[in-house]
């Protein structure tokens, strides 16, 4: 496959018609749900299932499944555990990403019956921060646990960059919640649920994919050069390492959203992306190809070598294509190579200016990467949960990466 410049596309995909359709329809079928502890007003919502059973064998604390119906003023949650839920004080966490393109925003968590829930935001490095409590939610526990959480809420404890980007015509089209539970005897968590994503239940149609950059270029097209189902962790100018670069890092999840067990190891070899197989996105010549740079410690001091062990590949027509951080001494190809594409070149690591195991993909519109360019892969599965049969995934001929969805070839 050589790199293309492709065409604009002419017409909405009929995949997003069918994600219309289903919002239409949950947007209608939760406009009456009653916040009863009872989850007979959720039939027919999705919900994200983890039947493994965890909790130390406790099964008021083992999350099995959630489902969320973000409408239009709150955000309403269901959580199914293995036995009757644990009505102990602060047992029920949700990590909210529902603003922005930096990551989870905020924790919710269950008070004690008869307390509101409080939000929790994250101050300096991501440490918890100031606590809030949500007045105007409403939650019950007996079969199940249910919670309804105002937006008006929520904007209490939120800057005033993150208020204007939870509702109103800048806020983002989908949001996400990691479930996990409390024992409050052994001061720790217990149990990790599974992720569970939605679009917002808006009167449609609305964009599903947020606004690339100002002044974007047609993109290149190229293939995913990772298997499996991978979650955009940044984007193209990024609030991070990529602030304005057109690039992307490709990160590998579990069902719960984390990636890594145990969640923030600081061995590689815990991450779901470590040594996965790297592919080339497209037929051509091989022009940088370092692998000894060593692999650094996750979540401790990045390298100063930015990509790291990394693949730069000349195509054709002279675009090119680099993914970097791959594993000491796993690079397969050398300059000056002719490669074809889907041909493996490395595996996912952690070398250089990097936090934890993940792939950067970037394009670039000459051989001596003097500047980057937009991409799109070709032929892709694009959804909000890390499952296979997400119901709210598309089949796209070409999709340009936007922060927080999952991916796969």
């Amino acid at each position: 496959m050589l790199l293309t410049i492709a065409p604009a596309a002419a017409c909405a995909d009929p995949p997003d018609a069918a994600v219309y359709r289903l919002i239409d329809q949950l947007r209608e079928s939760t406009a009456k749900l009653r916040i009863d502890g009872m989850d007979r007003d959720w039939r027919g919502v999705p919900e994200m299932t983890d039947p493994r059973g965890d909790a130390g064998g406790d099964a008021s604390r083992d999350v099995t499944g959630v489902a969320i119906a973000p409408r239009e003023d709150d955000l309403c949650v269901m959580i199914h555990t293995a036995g009757t839920p644990s009505t102990d004080r602060f047992v029920f966490y949700l990590v909210l990403d529902a603003v922005g393109n930096d990551g989870d925003n905020f924790e919710i968590i269950l008070a004690a019956l008869g307390q509101p829930p409080v939000l929790r935001t994250y101050g300096k490095d991501r440490q918890p921060g100031e606590s809030i409590p949500l007045t105007h939610a409403k939650v019950a526990v007996r079969r199940v646990v249910e919670m309804r959480i105002p937006y008006r809420d929520m904007l209490a404890g939120l800057s005033a960059e993150q208020a204007e980007l939870l509702t109103g015509p800048k806020a983002r089209s989908w949001m996400r919640i990691k479930t996990q539970t409390w024992d409050t005897r052994l001061q720790r968590v217990v149990d990790l649920g599974p992720a569970a994503g939605s679009f917002r239940l808006l009167k449609t149609p609305y964009p599903l994919d947020g606004p690339l950059p100002p002044n974007s270029a047609e993109p290149v097209v190229a293939a995913m050069p990772v298997r499996g189902q991978w979650v955009v962790a940044q984007a193209a100018f990024g609030p991070f390492t990529h602030s304005k670069i057109w690039a992307y890092d490709l990160v590998k999840v579990n069902g719960s959203g984390r990636q890594s067990d145990p969640v923030r190891s600081q061995k590689n070899s815990d991450y779901f992306a470590w040594g996965q197989p790297v592919f080339a996105p497209a037929a051509g010549q091989v022009r940088t190809a370092p692998s000894d740079f060593d692999d650094v410690v996750p979540r401790g001091t990045p390298a100063p070598a930015n990509e790291g062990n990394h693949v730069y590949i000349i195509a054709s027509d002279r675009f090119g294509l680099s993914m970097g951080h791959f594993q000491k001494g796993s690079v397969t190809v050398k300059p000056g190579e002719q490669v074809t594409a889907d041909q493996q070149v490395g595996l996912v690591g952690n070398s250089g200016k990097s936090l934890a195991p993940h792939l950067h993909v970037a394009a670039w519109g000459g051989v001596f990467r003097a500047k980057t360019v937009p991409i799109a892969f070709a032929k892709v599965r694009v959804g909000l949960n890390p499952v296979d049969n997400d119901p709210w995934a598309r089949e796209l001929d070409r999709w340009q990466p936007r922060y927080g969805f999952l991916v796969s070839p």
